[in-house]
């Protein structure tokens, strides 16, 4: 890994939409993956991408059906 890709703590928090506070407890609760450099803290952007997709809840129309999915009512039909 290159050293030099990787962001403080008030960049990442930039990245994913957060207030360096919650970044902060979420590092110590270990929720979101970061690297320890003594004790420095310092997140690589890849991996908080990964995290921001790991933790994408799919949108559902009102009837509960996921996006995409075929509504069992149109198929009873055919």
């Amino acid at each position: 890994m290159d050293s030099a890709a990787l962001v403080d703590i008030e960049e990442a928090a930039r990245i994913l939409g957060l207030s360096k506070f919650t970044l902060r407890r979420w590092t110590a609760q270990r929720r979101v993956p970061h690297v320890r450099l003594g004790r420095r803290i310092v997140f690589d952007p890849r991996a908080l991408a990964g995290f921001v997709m790991a933790n994408t809840v799919g949108a559902t129309d009102g009837n509960g059906l996921r996006h995409g999915a075929q509504d069992p009512r149109a198929l009873a039909g055919r």
